[in-house]
């Protein structure tokens, strides 16, 4: 008999990905900026695409696994669990923390070669005014392959930090987070907070209090963002003349807070602006939806430049961003939309379910901050991240049973 685990509604993957769809759709409707230039009841439709396929997609995953766990426990000798044996998890940690601090050790030396071929990090040519970007950082593929390797080190040392209380598992998230901030990198960062997030809330229920500090600390680094978002343009006439605030606009926000706006809704905005335009695409593909399952050289090599870039579609081209569904749709219309919401609410659904195992609880990890995420990209199909599938099978590869905290005590063994 599996061990439930206490998680938190918060982590569910329906709280998630209807939830941030929701407030997504609420806040455009509130049509603070001029940029959004929609009228959101003609695309009531989109919204009730997304989130209506995304549950039935859970539907159907929950079913399956009835029917699969229904017909095991009719098999006695296919459903008993072996007895727990305590040095069995404590060797499988030590096992996997092994393999852990190897793996990101190579990592480390893989990326002083990357630093060297750069010729610095981006936080250094930002402060020396120099005229390369972030985006000129690293050796391409490889820069994503060896993130794939951090993220899944970070998340994997996060959760045996869980499991054992013990402070040598801090060092990795921290140098990570450390890290993310030096290449300047925001999408990282928030990525892999958002993974180490949702895999504390999957591993316990918070009391009130702490569910209000994780609210409050939320809009801390909202309105630390917006702050930000001032002090890169030097003054606020930027982003008011980007954001262009309509009179709905309350006078009371500081004007960092259009920077949030803008970035929470113009994804969604671009998106009907791409529905708008396109309506319906003469051909039926799968190659812009799957297209950053491949990595750089080949993807370059492929695709033709014009089909990677998007600009056509964006209503204004200093707000690029276009949600997860913007290939879907590109591909085959609405259907994209649907069968790829079915997908995302399928793959949540499954790992979700068999939390209970070490691989999927970790694997939820990321696939809960790709759904919280889906606002403004597709993590789900974006190589770097889910590439961590596969380091969570080399790094648990030939341990005993599940390792779950509240079964292992390794301060007290």
């Amino acid at each position: 008999m599996r061990t439930r685990i206490p998680s938190s509604f918060l982590a569910h993957p329906i709280t998630i990905f209807a939830g941030i769809w929701t407030v997504v759709f609420l806040l455009y409707s509130a049509k603070l900026s001029k940029q959004l230039v929609f009228n959101i009841d003609d695309f009531l439709f989109v919204f009730l695409t997304i989130v209506f396929c995304f549950l039935l997609g859970y539907t159907f995953a929950q079913a399956i696994l009835y029917v699969i766990t229904k017909n095991s426990a009719q098999n006695p000798a296919a459903s008993q669990t072996p007895e727990s044996n305590p040095f069995e998890y404590r060797a499988s940690i030590e096992l996997s923390a092994r393999r852990m601090f190897r793996l990101f050790l190579i990592w480390c030396a893989a990326t002083v070669f990357e630093v060297i071929v750069s010729e610095g990090v981006p936080l250094f040519w930002f402060y020396q005014g120099s005229e390369k970007h972030a985006s000129d950082f690293g050796i391409p593929s490889i820069h994503g392959l060896l993130m794939s390797v951090v993220l899944a080190c970070t998340t994997l040392s996060y959760y045996l930090l869980k499991v054992t209380g013990q402070r040598r598992f801090l060092a990795i998230p921290i140098l990570t987070l450390l890290w993310c901030i030096t290449i300047v990198s925001r999408n990282y960062l928030i990525g892999i907070t958002l993974q180490m997030l949702f895999l504390d809330l999957a591993l316990r229920r918070p009391s009130k209090r702490q569910i209000g500090t994780i609210f409050v600390i939320s809009l801390t680094l909202i309105i630390f963002f917006g702050v930000l978002g001032d002090f890169r343009t030097g003054s606020t006439d930027l982003i008011l003349a980007l954001g262009q605030p309509t009179e709905s606009f309350p006078e009371w926000l500081p004007t960092g807070f259009l920077w949030v706006y803008l970035y929470v809704t113009t994804p969604l905005n671009n998106l009907l602006n791409t529905i708008d335009i396109l309506k319906q695409p003469d051909t039926i593909s799968i190659l812009a939806t799957t297209a950053q399952l491949l990595p750089t050289f080949i993807r370059t090599a492929v695709y033709p430049a014009s089909f990677l870039v998007q600009d056509v579609f964006l209503v204004d081209e200093s707000l690029n961003v276009s949600t997860a569904f913007i290939d879907p749709f590109r591909d085959m219309g609405m259907a994209g939309v649907a069968i790829y919401s079915v997908f995302a609410g399928a793959l949540g659904g499954l790992f979700w379910a068999r939390r209970h195992r070490t691989y999927f609880l970790l694997g939820y990890a990321f696939i809960a901050q790709a759904l919280c995420l889906s606002v403004f990209y597709n993590h789900l199909l974006y190589l770097p991240y889910l590439f961590q599938l596969f380091w969570f099978l080399v790094l648990l590869r030939g341990t005993h049973g599940p390792l779950r905290w509240s079964t292992v005590k390794t301060r007290n063994t």
